[in-house]
C-alpha cells in the first residue's frame, strides 16, 4: 500500500514538472520585428515605425535625407523636389536585439510657392489739386479697378471715379513727357495697378467723382513693344525734331551773332594797340 503512494505521488510530481516546462515555453514571448510607412502631405513625409515583439520598451533609429539620426517613433521631414524617397529604421528592444525595416514614398507635386512684389517705384510724385473752378489735376494715381467707361483710383489716401464716358476730346498719353500717343492706345489698355496721371473737372453733384480730359498711362509704355511705340510716336517725334531744330537754329544765330561781335571788338583793340605802338615809336 505504501508502494502505490509513493508510485502516485511520483507521477504527480512528474506530472507537474511537465506542466511548469510547457508553461514556461507557453510564456516565452514572439521574436522582435518593425516595419515602417510613410505619408505624403504635399512635400511634407511623416515617417512612422511601428515595434511588436521582443522586450518593450523600444528603442529607434532613422537613416534617410533629412531624418537621419532621429530617435522618434515618428519623424516629419520636409523635402524640396518631386521624387521618391526612401527611409530606414533599426528597432530595439530592452534585451538588445535589433531588427531593422526600410519604407519609402513618392512626392508628386510641390506647394505653390509666393512671394511679394517689390512696390513699384512711381514715375510722378503723388500729387492732388483741385481748383475753385472744380478743374481737378492728380498724378501718381494708382488705379484700384477698371469698369466699362470709368476706372476708380487712389492718390493721398482718397478715392475717385475717373469718367471717361462724356470727354469730347480724350488723349490716352504715354509716361513720356515729349509727347502723347494716340491711336491704338485704348481706355481698354488701362489695368489695375497702373500709375495714371488724370486731368478733368470734378461732378459738382456726385461727390468723388471726376470727368476727364486728358489720362495719362505712366505704365502703359511698359508693357507696349517698341514697334508701336515708335509709330505711335511716329508723327509727335517729327514734331519734336522739328521744335528741336527751331531751337537749335535760333540758337546757332546766337551764338553767331555773339561772335561776330567778339571779332568786332578784338579789331577795335588791336586797332588802339597799333595805334598806340605808333606813338610809342615816334616818342
Amino acid at each position: 500500500m505504501i508502494k502505490n503512494k509513493k508510485l502516485v505521488l511520483a507521477i504527480s510530481l512528474a506530472g507537474g514538472l511537465a506542466l511548469a516546462v510547457a508553461g514556461l515555453a507557453g510564456a516565452q514571448t514572439a521574436d522582435l520585428a518593425a516595419t515602417c510607412s510613410g505619408t505624403v502631405a504635399q512635400n511634407v513625409i511623416t515617417w512612422t515605425a511601428t515595434a511588436s515583439g521582443g522586450a518593450p520598451a523600444y528603442s529607434y533609429i532613422w537613416t534617410g535625407t533629412n531624418i537621419g539620426g532621429s530617435t522618434s517613433s515618428v519623424v516629419s521631414a520636409t523635402y524640396n523636389a518631386t521624387g521618391t524617397y526612401q527611409a530606414g529604421v533599426q528597432v530595439g528592444d530592452t534585451t538588445t536585439s535589433t531588427v531593422n525595416a526600410t519604407c519609402s514614398a513618392v512626392i508628386t507635386s510641390l506647394p505653390q510657392t509666393t512671394t511679394t512684389p517689390p512696390v513699384p517705384q512711381l514715375f510722378k510724385n503723388p500729387e492732388l489739386s483741385i481748383n475753385p473752378a472744380g478743374q481737378f489735376i492728380t498724378h501718381g494715381m494708382k488705379v484700384v479697378s477698371v469698369g466699362t467707361n470709368s476706372f476708380v483710383g487712389s492718390v493721398w489716401g482718397t478715392t475717385w471715379t475717373v469718367n471717361l464716358s462724356s470727354a469730347p476730346q480724350l488723349l490716352f498719353r504715354g509716361g513720356n513727357e515729349g509727347g502723347h500717343i494716340t491711336g491704338n492706345v485704348t481706355f481698354s489698355q488701362i489695368k489695375v495697378g497702373d500709375e495714371v496721371g488724370v486731368s478733368g473737372r470734378v461732378d459738382p453733384n456726385n461727390a468723388g467723382v471726376v470727368y476727364a480730359q486728358v489720362v495719362r498711362d505712366y505704365s502703359l509704355l511698359k508693357a507696349r513693344s517698341s514697334n508701336d511705340t515708335n509709330t505711335n510716336n511716329g508723327k509727335n517725334g517729327e514734331n519734336e525734331t522739328q521744335s528741336e531744330n527751331k531751337g537749335n537754329n535760333g540758337n546757332g544765330n546766337q551764338n553767331s551773332n555773339s561772335q561776330s561781335l567778339r571779332d568786332r571788338i578784338q579789331q577795335i583793340l588791336d586797332q588802339i594797340k597799333g595805334l598806340q605802338d605808333k606813338i610809342n615809336n615816334h616818342g
